[in-house]
């Protein structure tokens, strides 16, 4: 069984991306079940962690001194 197929198993909602070396991406919200069976399978570095939330506001920039 591969990685893809595991990953898929544990959290139908991974996506494969080949951007970069290639990448997971999973909700937040399974993100610790997610890495806690890659470190039992033997994966011990996380690479890059990355995450977003916007929430209700937006992003402001003003040239303004």
């Amino acid at each position: 069984m591969t990685l893809t197929d595991k990953m898929k198993a544990w959290e139908p909602a991974a996506v494969w991306s080949e951007a970069g070396e290639g990448m997971f991406t999973v909700p937040a919200e399974a993100f610790r079940g997610v890495a806690e069976r890659l470190k039992a399978e033997g994966f011990d570095f996380l690479r890059s962690l990355t995450g977003m939330d916007w929430g209700d506001c937006l992003l402001y920039t003003s040239d303004a001194a």
